[in-house]
């Protein structure tokens, strides 16, 4: 499991460290210095062929604490015989006391400091077509001028310099962040360096994972520099080993009601295909009973392509609550439409089941229009940027300017499971916050949706936490697609390409997790 904060708990956690552990601020910059240095070597090494070795590496330093790593950075460099020099862009009567030490040091040592003019500073004027030249002379850029505290739009000088980063042809290693990207967020505040290596230090924040953040971040690396990370604070990413930890066992002395069952509620007349696909969703993810409650015309389609599905029409209310009750997990709305007859569906499964819920699609359309009827089962939602606007009553932009945030804030009003799902997907309850950056392109496709909340009314049905079930759901459902990607290519993806890889995929997860023997016996 990575951990990942944002910029007050990155602020808490290294004031923290240095107030109560009681390591110096000098010694985490040290730290972290020495780890930029160490891949500026290993990425000036490798990019050198085609340009002059002698051409020096440019630490562009502001005046806050990421000036004060890039210019421990350029010294280190120097240190072991590298070419070596600082651009300071900031304010020089606003350095930070670390950033002020770490440049008298530099200089104490030889180290060469240029300035570029800033008119708000009122320093002698330097010739553009000098930093043009300093900067086409770089074999490697280190960008440190602004880190992890920006939260408004770069303009004027800073601006400029971006673009001269941009324009350099060298490769650049951003510090904590790329300058320009907001890290709360992944916005960009106007302009941004393009990085082809960030390194961050102890922990990921949101903007490294975030788009449009992320397209700036090139490879990221996490560097451990000692700062204590408390994890109840922290969102995380997981990892496919943490994903194995949370699958079902599967004991050998079983049979179909051990893996518990689903019920979907799904797809008006000419809808049959979200049923479906979200049908076989779940059988795939291991539940042992699935029955599709659909619109009366859509029984020979499901029962000729599912067999294995028991088929249940939406006139039957009765027999809809019996198995409601009788349910281990439930889920509605792909392809529900939304007419009168859908809602009053909602508001019967909202009703009457106590198990795990999923609400998806057009459940979830209705209930923006006419608000939450009661339940007292766990919920989990499973919205695109779209409909969460829908819910929240908000524009697309105000989801997308900050999507963990809105998405948390919606799961604690609500008391409930909130998957956010876009590139990188949100799964909250709004307490704890994971992303999860698994599937491609190809997944774009109609019918993606009604697969995932199959497979989270799947797991949840085989008795996983709804918190955990969504998780897993979400994490296996991208790296099903991106593993059909690999067969049929991103552009000729459909949905049902994403259910053909789900086997190979959880069996792949068990094999990871040493209770994967009570399975294979």
């Amino acid at each position: 499991m990575k951990y990942i904060l944002n910029a007050q708990q990155m602020r808490c956690a290294d004031q923290g460290t240095i107030r109560d552990i009681g390591i110096p601020s000098m010694v985490l910059m040290e730290r972290a210095a020495l780890a930029l240095a160490e891949e500026a070597v290993k990425v000036r090494n490798g990019s050198c062929a085609g340009k002059n070795a002698s051409y020096q590496i440019l630490a562009v330093c502001g005046s806050g604490n990421n000036g004060g790593d890039g210019f421990a950075a350029a010294r280190i460099l120097r240190e072991k015989g590298y070419p070596a020099c600082v651009l300071f862009v900031g304010n020089p009567a606003r350095m930070s006391e670390e950033c002020t030490l770490q440049s008298q040091i530099y200089a104490r040592l030889g180290g060469t400091t240029f300035f570029l003019n800033d008119p708000e500073l009122n320093l002698q004027q330097e010739s553009p077509c000098f930093h043009e030249e300093l900067f086409s002379q770089c074999s490697l850029i280190i960008d440190a001028v602004f880190g992890i505290g920006l939260c408004r739009e770069v303009t004027g000088t800073y601006a400029e310099v971006i673009r001269l980063i941009n324009s350099s042809g060298a490769p650049v290693i951003a510090a904590d962040i790329p300058s320009g990207i907001n890290s709360d967020t992944g916005a960009v505040e106007g302009i941004a360096v393009k990085a082809d290596v960030t390194v961050t230090f102890e922990a990921l924040k949101y903007g490294h994972l975030l788009y449009p953040g992320a397209d700036h971040c090139g490879k990221v690396i996490t560097a451990a520099i000692g700062i204590n990370v408390k994890e109840k604070d922290a969102g995380c990413w997981p990892e496919s080993e943490d994903i194995s930890e949370l699958l079902p066992v599967r004991p050998v002395h079983s049979n179909k009601g051990t893996f518990g069952k689903t019920l979907l509620v799904s797809g008006r007349e000419g809808m049959c295909g979200a049923a479906l696909l979200a049908g076989e969703a779940a059988y795939r993810t291991g539940t042992g009973i699935v029955t599709i409650c659909s619109a009366d015309g859509n029984r020979i389609p499901i029962q000729t392509r599912l067999p294995e599905a028991i088929f249940l029409p939406w006139s039957g209310q009765e027999a809809l609550r019996e198995t409601i009750r009788s349910c281990s997990a439930a889920a509605i709305g792909p392809g529900l439409g939304r007419e009168e007859t859908a809602w009053k569906l909602v508001q019967t499964v909202f009703a009457s089941c106590c198990s795990a819920l999923v609400a998806d699609a057009d459940a979830l359309n209705l209930i923006a229009q006419k608000g939450f009827p009661g339940h007292t089962s766990p919920l989990i939602i499973t919205p695109h940027p779209g409909e969460m606007a829908r819910l929240m009553h908000c524009s697309i932009k105000e989801v997308m300017d900050d999507p963990p945030g809105k998405a948390a804030a919606f799961a604690r009003e609500n008391k409930l499971i909130c998957v956010l799902k876009d590139a990188v997907t949100v799964i909250t309850d709004g307490e704890r916050v994971w992303l999860c950056h698994t599937g491609c392109s190809g997944m774009a496709t109609g019918g993606s949706g009604d697969v995932l909340a199959g497979m989270i009314a799947g797991f949840a049905a085989q008795g996983m936490a709804p918190f955990n079930a969504a998780a897993a759901g979400v994490w296996i459902h991208g790296s099903a697609g991106t593993n059909a990607a690999r067969r049929a290519g991103d552009h000729g993806m459909l949905a049902s390409d994403i259910i053909r890889e789900l086997p190979d995929t959880i069996r792949q997860l068990y094999v990871l997790d040493e209770r994967a023997g009570m399975s294979e016996r």
